[in-house]
């Protein structure tokens, strides 16, 4: 059936292009030479993902456009002792960090983003406190600004991930 295989080829672009553009992400935040091939391990993959990840052409393509050495999806193989985290939509990504980044300057980066972050929770927490904000702005901003501070939430949990993976 020609419209399953365009959905299925789909999927896999979508994913492809999820972990390729997470990875990139934390390699360009974290001063990550473009360069330099890095090993990657996948965690909580959902089975659609999972799924995804046995075809080993998906499996290379991802390699190749994010410069990985490796790629794994075991849930039986260990983290490594020190790790930078982030998350795509079928799942999270660990990258081992030592001897990959300066942990002095990235543990630093780190705590100044949380520190913005909470700064922007308290301000939004703030204003949704607020009895005259809330009674004289449209639905649709008070709704806005929830799901900011949701986001926001989320970041700081992901920042603070990365600050345990490079604490230990």
């Amino acid at each position: 059936d020609p419209e399953r295989l365009d959905q299925s080829a789909r999927d896999k672009m979508h994913l492809v292009q999820d972990i390729v553009t997470a990875i990139r992400t934390l390699r360009s935040e974290s001063v990550i030479p473009p360069g330099l091939k890095i090993d990657c391990h996948l965690r909580q993959l959902d089975s659609k993902t999972r799924e995804i990840l046995e075809d080993r052409d998906v499996h290379e393509f991802i390699c190749s456009l994010a410069r990985l050495n490796s790629l794994t999806s075991s849930t039986s193989t260990p983290l490594p002792s020190e790790y930078l985290f982030t998350v795509f939509k079928g799942g999270e990504i660990y990258v081992p960090s030592k001897g990959v980044i300066d942990k002095e300057k990235e543990k630093a980066r780190l705590l100044k983003n949380k520190g913005q972050l909470e700064q922007m929770l308290l301000r939004g927490k703030a204003s949704l406190e607020n009895k005259d904000f809330l009674a004289r702005a449209p639905r649709e901003e008070v709704e806005s600004r929830r799901q900011t501070l949701q986001e926001t939430q989320k970041k700081i949990e992901w920042l603070d991930r990365n600050l345990e993976g490079l604490s230990s």
